[in-house]
């Protein structure tokens, strides 16, 4: 089941290095995104679509995705099913769509990109938390 955050909303206590995919058609927001994680401890690979996205996985050991919902070639929902199908990781959709209609249930969490840097880290921290839990 999908869950959304607030930017008060998550854990700090997200384990450091972690490595994050972020995967997004905008390089600004790439930028954007690498900043503000890498200014909080993780390691960030980032691809500019969804093919890039599933190459950057192949090649690096990666503990979190973190993508966008529209983009070009792959949705943000095609991407997270093949992630989950594929790597079993945490996916963070990260998206100024708006309310979405049908999340997927590939998609842990879904964080508006309006909502800011200290809410991305938040919900960063979440899913790691989350997935790190013994079952």
């Amino acid at each position: 089941m999908c869950a959304s955050v607030s930017p008060g909303s998550g854990t700090d206590r997200a384990p450091r290095n972690a490595a994050v995919l972020c995967v997004d058609d905008s390089d600004n927001m790439l930028l954007i995104c690498r900043a503000i994680l890498e200014a909080n401890g993780y390691r960030v690979f980032t691809a500019s679509n969804g093919a890039a996205g599933l190459d950057a996985l192949q090649k690096h050991a990666i503990d979190i995705a973190v993508i966008d919902n529209r983009m070009p070639g792959m949705t943000g929902p095609e991407l997270a099913q093949e992630i989950k199908r594929t790597y079993h990781l945490p996916v963070l959709l990260f998206s100024d769509s708006g309310p979405l209609p049908v999340l997927s249930a590939s998609i842990d969490l879904f964080l508006n990109k309006k909502d800011g840097p200290r809410a991305l880290c938040h919900a960063v921290g979440l899913l790691l938390a989350k997935a790190a839990r013994p079952a």
